[in-house]
């Protein structure tokens, strides 16, 4: 066992054969992702599993126009999600995600597609700029776009949707927020509010593979608190909190699912958030690990407890 915070070194003693798992990284990035690709050996022992992770973004309703939801759906349409995924880093990356639970959640469908995420490359000008007039903007608008300053893939996504919005008359003006202060300073509605932040680059994942545990902090109005906000759309509708706790009574799995399909399709119908991915890794493992299966309770990755080790 060795300890080294190389991320990019890690990557090259697992490549060399020095060990046959890195426990503490997330999955190829950078140059170590790029040398794996370009390798026919070492491509071979690459797993690319969902972590369970959405990459998206928040359009606080405080601040205005996003809080008119004409203005959240012209949003959603200009968005070009086929080039956020490439500023993302590619398919690896994920999938486009249309809407708001990951697959393998239940209540998800995977043919629900309410802004067309997944056709011609996931943006549609003519339609945003219908909704731009719908909110009285037909010239467009400007706003500010809120995003961690450490993590440069999201920095990029928020650069490639900046590009895409300006096509439709939506100008934007990116704000890099200190990494270690991100989440406290998106958890409170006031600070958001006051920055003008229309829209915050954010990524979310459950500690449980569960609808509650995946959408009801994100969108029940009862969480939204002044200080460690996760709801950071603002969600407010009766109707989702209501669902919620209808779900959550419910014993019948299939049922819940179905009311969380119908708290999801109510979430798209509000354009609260745009999702942009639903996210995974690219993992790679020696050759001699054996029973190797990646686990979606554990974020897509390996699961420890059934690997071998070959001689």
């Amino acid at each position: 066992m060795a300890v080294n915070n190389d991320e990019q070194a890690r990557a090259e003693a697992l490549f060399s054969g020095q060990y046959d798992l890195d426990l503490g990284y997330s999955g190829l990035t950078g140059p170590a992702l790029a040398k794996a690709r370009g390798s026919s050996d070492l491509t071979s022992r690459l797993d690319n599993p969902y972590t369970q992770l959405l990459l998206f973004a928040a359009l606080p309703r405080s601040v205005k126009p996003l809080d008119n939801a004409h203005c959240r759906k012209a949003v959603l349409y200009a968005a070009d999600r086929e080039n956020m995924r490439t500023a993302a880093g590619g398919v690896l990356s994920g999938d486009i995600a249309p809407h708001m639970l990951p697959p393998s959640i239940s209540g998800s469908e995977s043919s629900y597609d309410p802004y067309e995420a997944l056709k011609n490359d996931g943006t549609n000008a003519t339609k945003a700029e219908e909704e731009l007039k719908a909110c009285g903007k037909p010239n467009g608008f400007t706003t500010t776009i809120a995003v961690r300053n450490n993590r440069p893939t999201d920095i990029a996504v928020a650069q490639s949707l900046q590009s895409s919005l300006r096509k439709v008359g939506i100008d934007t003006e990116i704000d890099q927020i200190d990494g270690a202060r991100y989440s406290e300073t998106m958890g409170a509605p006031q600070v958001v509010k006051k920055k003008g932040y229309g829209i915050v680059i954010y990524r979310w994942g459950a500690d449980f593979p569960t609808g509650q545990s995946f959408l009801q902090p994100v969108a029940d109005s009862r969480f939204i608190t002044s200080t460690g906000n996760v709801n950071v759309a603002e969600v407010d509708d009766p109707t989702i909190d209501h669902l919620f706790d209808t779900a959550i009574a419910e014993q019948d799995p299939e049922k819940a699912g179905s009311d969380y399909a119908q708290i999801n399709r109510r979430i798209a119908d509000s354009a609260a958030y745009l999702p942009i991915l639903f996210q995974k890794s690219v993992l790679w493992r020696g050759s001699h690990l054996t029973n190797v299966y990646t686990s979606d309770p554990w974020q897509g990755a390996y699961d420890y407890v059934s690997l071998g080790v070959s001689k």
